[in-house]
């Protein structure tokens, strides 16, 4: 069947099936309807795709699919980001007069094992880089909704400002 030949209803579902691939809903409308060529106009459309109702349903469906499929449940992903949170430095190694040891993994935890981002040898010796603490805070802090970001949208009646203005003055 060629794109042209697909319904809305079926281009909506591999949209959102593309969009959940890294949530860039640019690039998903582009490999959808523009043959993988990408535009500003494709970011514009996609916006608008994803604030229909029944796209964001697609999504949401698409998504949990996915989740189910990798048999991960949403209390994993939060305590695997909590534990990102309260990752420690001193987990994995021992300091004390200018010598650094690093700690032997067998004596780590699986969930300590997870928190390891990356371990390079440098002229300088061995880096241990854990995960990213401030993106699984901000991650866990939009979840728990600590803080909204919200946009005002103020309209001002000019003839009635004016009216009542007008009224108020002695």
């Amino acid at each position: 069947m060629k794109k042209k030949e697909l319904t809305i209803k079926h281009r909506n579902r591999l949209f959102a099936k593309e969009y959940i691939v890294d949530f860039n809903g640019g690039r998903a409308y582009s490999v959808i309807y523009k043959n993988g060529k990408i535009d500003n106009s494709c970011y514009v459309l996609a916006n608008k795709l994803l604030r229909k109702v029944k796209v964001q349903k697609l999504v949401k469906t698409e998504a949990q699919k996915q989740l189910d499929k990798a048999d991960l449940k949403p209390e994993e992903v939060i305590n695997r980001l909590a534990n990102i949170m309260r990752g420690n430095l001193g987990n994995y190694v021992v300091w004390d007069n200018n010598k650094v040891v690093v700690e032997n993994s067998d004596k780590l935890t699986e969930e300590q094992k997870y928190l390891i981002q990356e371990i390079s040898e440098t002229k300088d010796g061995i880096k241990i880089k854990l995960m990213h603490k401030l993106k699984a805070m901000e991650m866990l802090g939009k979840y728990l909704k600590l803080w909204v970001e919200n946009q005002v949208n103020i309209q001002i009646n000019y003839t009635e400002w004016a009216k009542q203005q007008n009224e108020s003055k002695p």
